[in-house]
């Protein structure tokens, strides 16, 4: 007999929960603050988070509700045990809040008085932004906006291509800390001169449905971000150019915080590369990338295995920093990739050839020679040896 191995498919691969961090520090005063999470912190419990900041008195998370009744005057007081918000009391007297999820915008109370300051550090696993506008009901949200030195974008420069969003009949709320009334939030009647801060969350009650969240729109092959996981080779980056002006995008990598504890360690950044038009690729080392007024980019990322050794439990955390020439945004996006690994259960096919049978037939002679397939299970364990379950010929004699 003789044997040819046409395909191998894998069927599983178990690992374990894998991220890319950054600590993002929230400048909070006594009374209420607004805070948005541009990564996601559900790795460890709000006891847990903010064990070390007594300070921290309650957590509302705002869970965004298309049939919501838009407010008219002034945003919804929040009010426990509603559908519109999860709550986190210290105390533990109203608890429906158990984690910070990403991409979501939280009401903060603090003890003592807006004289008081207090900086309150979240580690956060960092996604992909998004957002959704609602036509029907408010829209508490933040965005990824870019931080040159101390001052941030006015609301004006960022919504240029979103005008929508501060239009003269809409109303755009903040939260300045102290108690809840008049005062607290605060509307913004100027947002061509309001700066645009991207750890703070804002009421709007803009009468729109969207998805803005930036002046150039970042679109990815894979929802999760650059993550190639054991055997991806690419990724591709699109770049959308909102605005009537052409647009330079700096994109570099950043490396990722160290781990919290009881998370995957990090070994090292991602050895990223860049394709080039022609195919070629070249180890990335910072791009700047022009975009034509209301066009796009396509960009191709690959990763260099060739440098990630061979332990397979080794896993490469970083991210992708995109930021434009008019510095309006600070866009981060995750990218990972894990050592490839033969473990798990595969499947395989084989064609057995020369197969005849032996018995004489009714005129003395035997058959002739003929080919079946055969389907064979293995299972590889982490040190590369191979298990045969089963084997079973796809065809009869």
């Amino acid at each position: 007999m003789k044997t040819l191995l046409l395909a191998l498919i894998s069927l599983c691969f178990v690992t374990a929960a894998q991220a890319q961090w950054q600590t993002t520090t929230y400048t909070l005063k006594g009374g209420w603050n607004s805070i948005y999470l541009h990564g996601d912190a559900t790795h460890a419990t709000l006891d847990e988070l903010f064990d070390s900041y007594s300070e921290v008195v309650e957590v509302w998370r705002w869970n965004p509700n298309p049939s919501q009744v838009q407010f008219i005057s002034s945003p919804l007081i929040p009010s426990a045990g509603t559908p519109e918000w999860s709550t986190w009391v210290r105390d533990g007297s109203s608890n429906s809040l158990g984690q910070l999820l990403g991409q979501t915008a939280y009401l903060v109370k603090c003890s003592g008085s807006t004289s008081n300051s207090y900086n309150v550090a979240i580690p956060q696993r960092i996604l992909p932004p998004s957002a959704a506008w609602v036509r029907n009901g408010a829209n508490f949200m933040g965005f990824p906006s870019f931080k040159n030195g101390s001052t941030y974008p006015t609301m004006g420069s960022y919504f240029a291509t979103f005008p929508v969003a501060i239009a003269s009949n809409v109303k755009i709320y903040k939260y300045v800390g102290g108690d809840l009334g008049p005062g607290n939030p605060l509307q913004v009647f100027s947002p061509s001169f309001e700066t645009l801060d991207r750890n703070q969350a804002y009421w709007f009650d803009s009468e729109v449905v969207g998805n803005f969240y930036a002046p150039v729109e970042i679109s990815l092959s894979k929802s999760s971000g650059l993550d190639f996981g054991r055997t991806g080779s690419t990724v591709t980056v699109r770049l959308r150019n909102r605005s009537d002006a052409t647009v330079t995008v700096a994109i570099s990598e950043v490396a990722s915080d160290t781990a919290p504890s009881g998370q995957t360690a990090i070994t090292g950044s991602v050895p990223l590369t860049l394709r080039a038009a022609d195919g070629t690729e070249s180890a990335f080392s910072g791009a700047s990338v022009v975009v034509g007024p209301q066009s796009a980019v396509e960009i191709q990322f690959g990763v260099d295995r060739g440098q990630m050794g061979t332990n397979s439990d080794a896993f490469y955390a970083s991210l992708l920093r995109f930021q434009d020439s008019g510095n309006l945004m600070d866009v981060l996006i995750p990218a990972r990739a894990t050592v490839a690994s033969l473990a798990g259960l595969w499947v395989g096919d084989a064609q057995v050839t020369d197969v005849a049978s032996k018995a004489a037939t009714s005129t003395g002679g035997s058959t002739t020679p003929r080919a079946f397939p055969l389907r064979f299970i293995l299972h590889v364990d982490d040190g590369g040896t191979a298990r045969l379950l089963s084997q079973v010929f796809m065809g009869t004699l």
